[in-house]
């Protein structure tokens, strides 16, 4: 909202303008963003632990609660970025805050790899999928994966890295998380959450 006040100020709009500053407000809940800056590994599988227990309670997640997920689809999370911008050091931490198992592998070399969730977290959600597009040229490249099959699982979990890979088979609702270097040991991670 600071950020939404700051840039409608920056446009020469007056302040007692509401409306539009209301307006603004609501368009930034569309498309929620959250920005950091990560200077260390561990920073930033904490901002990638974060997202998941956020994702898990508002898909009421979790043995505790016994929500349902709004959703009929798969949780679709896109991570976005240059060559060691923090990608799969996010996913790990991601995956690690749900299963149980201490180490998290990349699947560089597979493209795909599942975990189970562990029982405590697994209130909505059964598996993550972790995807790593990388090797693949296109989309035709990733039948083998049955993709469709994945999106439309409501018990699933799917971060994908380099999406840009197969972004046109993506469903359009997904999160994206994006990577830059600020600077040779800082990262900016933009997340960009979906809504309905």
């Amino acid at each position: 909202m600071i950020w939404c006040q700051r840039d409608y100020y920056r446009a020469g709009k007056a302040p007692h303008d509401l409306w539009g500053f209301f307006f603004c407000v609501y368009l930034l809940s569309l498309n929620e963003m959250t920005r950091s800056i990560s200077k260390r590994t561990a920073e930033t599988k904490a901002i990638a632990a974060r997202l998941a227990r956020k994702i898990f309670f508002s898909a009421g997640g979790g043995s505790a609660s016994g929500g349902k997920k709004p959703s009929e689809n798969a949780v679709v999370i896109v991570l976005k970025g240059d060559l060691g911008a923090g990608k799969t050091t996010f996913a790990r931490g991601f995956i690690g805050a749900c299963i149980t198992r201490k180490k998290v592998q990349s699947p560089t070399f597979v493209l795909m790899k599942r975990f189970p969730i562990s029982k405590k977290h697994s209130g909505v959600f059964r598996n993550i999928f972790h995807i790593d597009a990388y090797r693949l040229k296109n989309e035709k490249e990733a039948t083998s994966l049955r993709l469709y099959e994945l999106f439309s699982d409501p018990t699933a979990l799917i971060l994908i890295e380099w999406p840009e890979r197969i972004f046109s088979i993506i469903p359009k609702k997904h999160t994206r998380v994006l990577f830059s270097h600020k600077t040779p040991r800082e990262r900016i991670i933009n997340i960009h959450e979906a809504h309905a």
